[in-house]
C-alpha cells in the first residue's frame, strides 16, 4: 500500500477506531490500529503481548466494512452480499447465460485450503493433504467476479464435499432459505429445469449444485457438457485468483 492511499484509508477510520486517554494509559494511535500486524507488532512496537487480540483486527475488518474505503469512486472493500430474493438470483442466471451460455446457473461454486500458522491445542485439526496448515473457504460467485457467499473456518484436514456437508451454505440451499426460484422451462427443453449453482468434483451433486460427468473417452453429449459447465465454473477460480493476487 503506497503512503497516499494509507493515509486515505487512515482519514476515513480514525473517527471510528481512535480512543481517549485516561490516566491509567495512553491508547494505542489510529495509526498502529491501522496497521496492526501479529507478526511485527511486538517486535516494531515492544507493546505488552496482551494487545495482540482478535478484538482489535475485528474492529479494524468492521469499521471498514461499515465505511468502504474508496478510491477514485471505486470501493476496496465490500461485504458479501447474498440476493435474497428469486428476482436477485434470476438476474445472476441471465448474466451466466449471456456471459458463458449456462442457462439457470445462479453461481459458481469451490473450496479454497488457505494457509495459516497452526493454531495452539489444535492437534491435526488443521493439518491437510498437502503438509501445511489451513482453514477451508468455501465460496460462491457470480459472473462479475463477486462472492455471493462464503463460509470459511472449517478444519484444513477434511476435504471440499465435508466442508460443503457442514457448512450453513449447505443448510440454507437444503432449506431453501436462499429463496432460490423454483425450476422453470428452458428454450429447447420439453421439462423443467432448476437453477442450480456448477462446481466441480469436490463438491456434491445435488439438485441445486451440478458437477461434470466423471471419468475419460465420454460420450460426445457428455463431453460438451462438461466443456460449458467447466466455462462457467472457472469463475471462482478467477475469484480466488484475484483475492489472493490481491
Amino acid at each position: 500500500m503506497s503512503p497516499d492511499r494509507f493515509e486515505h484509508q487512515l482519514s476515513l477510520v480514525t473517527p471510528l477506531i481512535s480512543r481517549k486517554s485516561t490516566k491509567l494509559r495512553s491508547p494505542i494511535s489510529a495509526a498502529e490500529r491501522l496497521t496492526l500486524s501479529y507478526a511485527t507488532w511486538q517486535q516494531v512496537t515492544r507493546s505488552n503481548p496482551s494487545h495482540l487480540t482478535f478484538k482489535l483486527v475485528d474492529q479494524r475488518c468492521q469499521t471498514l466494512l461499515e465505511k468502504p474505503v474508496t478510491r477514485s469512486g471505486r470501493n476496496y472493500v465490500k461485504r458479501v452480499s447474498t440476493p435474497k430474493s428469486p428476482q436477485e438470483w434470476k438476474r445472476i442466471s441471465e448474466e451466466f447465460s449471456s456471459v458463458w451460455n449456462f442457462p439457470h446457473c445462479i453461481g459458481a461454486g469451490n473450496g479454497k485450503h488457505v494457509v495459516i500458522d497452526c493454531p495452539e491445542n489444535t492437534g491435526s485439526n488443521f493439518f491437510n493433504d498437502k503438509g501445511a496448515f489451513s482453514i477451508v473457504l468455501l465460496a460462491y460467485g457470480d459472473v462479475n467476479y463477486c462472492f455471493t457467499a462464503v463460509d470459511v473456518g472449517q478444519y484444513g484436514s477434511g476435504n471440499d464435499s465435508g466442508a460443503f456437508v457442514n457448512s450453513d451454505i449447505s443448510k440454507a440451499f437444503e432449506s431453501n432459505s436462499f429463496n432460490v426460484p423454483e425450476a422453470e422451462h428452458v428454450q429447447g427443453c420439453a421439462d423443467k429445469l432448476p437453477y442450480v449453482t456448477v462446481v466441480d468434483e469436490g463438491l456434491s451433486l445435488k439438485q441445486y449444485q451440478m458437477r461434470s460427468y466423471p471419468g475419460k473417452d465420454l460420450m460426445e453429449e457428455r463431453a460438451i457438457f462438461n466443456c460449458w459447465l467447466s466455462r462457467a465454473r472457472r469463475i471462482i477460480e478467477n475469484i480466488f485468483g484475484i483475492l489472493v493476487a490481491r
